[in-house]
C-alpha cells in the first residue's frame, strides 16, 4: 500500500524550510516553483555561519548537522565542504576506533547537553558516542574515499561488536546495543548510510528496540522522534512492525495543523512523514 501523508503533506507543502523542501522532493514528488532558489538561499544562510577552520560553532555535532543539511539542499561539495570534512576527520581517533576515542568536541565538553535534529537531547553521559555516530553518518553519506569510510565503519563495528548485555540496567534482557537508547540510535543512524554494513550490524539493535516498545507505541529509553527517524531508514520487517505499533502514539501527538512536535517543528513532522512513507502506512 502506498503511503498517504495527507495532513503532514499540507503542513510541509507550505513550509519554507529545508524539511519542507525535502518532503516535497522526496516524499510527495510535488516540488514548488521557487524551491531551487529557496534551497540556494537556505544553503547560503548555513554557509554564512561556517567558521574559517571549517567547523560550525567549533563542535562536532553542529558541523556534522550542517553538512547533512547542505547535502539535503543539493549544495556543491566545494572547498568549504572539504574543510568541514577535514575538520571532523582531524578529531577522529587515529585508527577510527571507539577506544580510546572516536570524535571529540572540546568546547562542547564544557556543556551538559546538546539538542539534536529530532529535538531530543544528548547529555554529558552519552554525548561523545552520540555525536560521534552522527558525525560518521554525515561523512558516510558524503561517500568519502575508501580509507576514510573504512576507518569510520571499523569504529562503528567495534562499538557494536561489544553488544553489551546491560543486565544491571535491563534485568533478564539480552541487550544488543551500546550503553543506552540514545547511543544505540546514533549508531543505527550511521549504519544506515552503509549498504555493506547496515543489516549485519543493525539487526540486533533493531530487535532490542522492538523489545523496549510499550503498548502505547512509545519506547522505553528510546526517544520517540529519534527512534522514528532511525526506523524510517531501514527497509526491514523489524522496523516496519515498530512504526505500525507506534501509530497510536503518532496520532496522539499530531497537532491540528498536521504537524508534530511541541513547537510544531518541520523537522519532527518530516521525521514522522518519512517513517510513514518508508513503510507504507497512514497516520489516520
Amino acid at each position: 500500500m502506498a503511503a498517504t501523508i495527507r495532513e503532514p503533506a499540507g503542513f510541509l507543502e507550505r513550509s519554507t524550510t529545508r524539511a519542507g523542501l525535502v518532503a516535497r522532493r522526496d516524499l510527495l514528488d510535488r516540488p514548488r516553483k521557487g524551491d531551487v532558489v529557496l534551497a540556494r538561499r537556505i544553503a547560503h544562510q548555513i554557509r554564512a555561519r561556517q567558521r574559517a577552520d571549517g567547523s560550525w560553532d567549533g563542535t562536532v555535532y553542529d558541523t556534522a548537522w550542517a553538512l547533512w543539511e547542505l547535502e539535503d539542499l543539493g549544495a556543491p561539495r566545494d572547498g568549504a565542504v572539504e574543510r568541514s570534512v577535514a575538520w571532523l576527520l582531524q578529531r577522529q581517533g587515529a585508527e577510527g576506533a571507539y577506544r580510546p576515542e572516536f570524535f571529540g568536541s572540546g568546547p562542547r565538553r564544557a556543556r551538559d547537553q546538546v539538542t539534536i535534529f529530532s529535538g531530543d537531547r544528548l547529555s554529558s553521559s552519552n554525548l561523545l558516542v552520540g555525536e560521534s555516530c552522527l558525525a560518521a553518518r554525515s561523512l558516510l553519506r558524503l561517500r568519502r574515499g575508501r580509507r576514510e569510510a573504512g576507518r569510520m565503519l571499523r569504529a562503528l563495528a567495534d562499538l557494536m561488536r561489544q553488544e553489551q548485555h546491560v543486565r544491571t540496567m535491563y534485568p533478564g534482557r539480552r541487550v544488543h546495543g551500546y550503553c543506552c537508547g540514545r547511543c544505540t540510535l546514533g549508531a543505527l543512524e550511521a549504519f544506515s548510510q552503509s549498504s555493506l554494513h547496515r543489516d549485519r550490524l543493525a539487526v540486533g539493535s533493531l530487535r532490542w528496540m522492538e523489545t523496549m516498545q510499550r503498548g502505547d507505541g512509545t519506547w522505553q529509553r528510546f526517544p520517540f522522534y529519534f527512534a522514528l527517524d532511525v526506523l524510517s531508514r531501514y527497509d526491514h520487517g523489524i522496523a516496519a512492525r515498530q512504526v505500525e505499533a507506534a501509530l497510536p502514539a503518532i496520532r496522539r501527538r499530531r497537532n491540528e495543523d498536521g504537524s508534530w512536535g511541541a513547537a510544531r517543528g518541520p523537522e519532527q513532522t518530516l521525521i514522522v512523514s518519512r517513517a510513514l512513507f518508508a513503510h507504507g502506512l497512514e497516520d489516520d
